[in-house]
């Protein structure tokens, strides 16, 4: 034993022991250290979340009083066209009930429930409101924020179409865009022309519904998106989103 354990072999057992130690230490260390990451990203995914669906609650009661105030306005003038229009809030309170756990719907979805909304309204407004939608089939299955498109539509309603006494058109398209990428992105675009002229003042505004869709599309995209409001003219103006494309 004494031989075994001479000066030599005492050194390099030494050696050994605080090698393999620190090989321990080293191993303990990268198993915290991606312990820790995960649970970083567990909580700044559940804080994400959190944001997100604090800008749903603010998203929801905006959009229903704006609903029930359309409705309220059309009770005195016209009973039946409020029952028609109260059932159409009830179809659209359904599909968002549905889709309230959702981040992400189809673009058909999110296109089907913007008919509904602008199907709603158009009782109220009748021939002062014309509707057009062009959206390339090709892409309706492509994932998109839910009702991230609504209140780019309701702002044209409240800043066009309410605001005009003759025709106003609202147009709603979806295609392909080459973003300066091989990678193709997602062209939502929501122009409202109105033959009266528009007023410059309402239409630049940027209230609750056109904030929150820039804050969306920050948290879902960080900064890989476009997003952008502007009167084109006089009697025409823009809301466009630019996304990658997204299966």
């Amino acid at each position: 034993m004494r031989d075994f354990f001479g000066d030599n072999n005492r050194s390099e057992l030494i050696t050994g022991f605080f090698t393999s130690l620190i090989e321990g230490v080293v191993i303990i260390g990268i198993f915290m250290a991606i312990d820790y990451q995960k649970k970083l990203v567990n909580k700044e995914r559940d804080l994400a979340k959190a944001q997100l669906d604090a800008l749903k609650m603010q998203l929801h009661p905006h959009f229903i009083f704006n609903t029930l105030h359309s409705i309220s306005s059309m009770i005195d003038i016209d009973v039946k066209k409020a029952q028609r229009m109260i059932t159409k809030v009830g179809d659209l309170l359904r599909s968002m009930l549905v889709n309230d756990e959702v981040e992400f719907v189809t673009l058909k979805q999110e296109i089907d429930f913007i008919r509904n909304y602008l199907e709603l309204e158009q009782i109220r407004f009748q021939d002062r409101m014309e509707v057009d939608f062009e959206i390339d089939e090709n892409l309706i299955q492509c994932k998109v924020p839910s009702l991230i498109l609504q209140p780019l539509v309701e702002n044209c309603i409240k800043h066009g179409v309410s605001k005009s006494t003759g025709l106003s058109n609202i147009s709603v398209s979806a295609m392909t865009y080459q973003n300066g990428s091989p990678e193709p992105w997602l062209k939502l675009v929501i122009n409202n022309f109105d033959n009266d002229g528009l007023n410059a003042k309402d239409q630049v505004g940027f209230g609750i519904g056109l904030q929150n869709v820039k804050k969306r599309l920050e948290q879902d995209y960080q900064e890989n998106y476009f997003c952008e409001f502007r009167k084109v003219d006089d009697q025409q103006f823009k809301s466009e989103i630019r996304i990658p494309l997204m299966a």
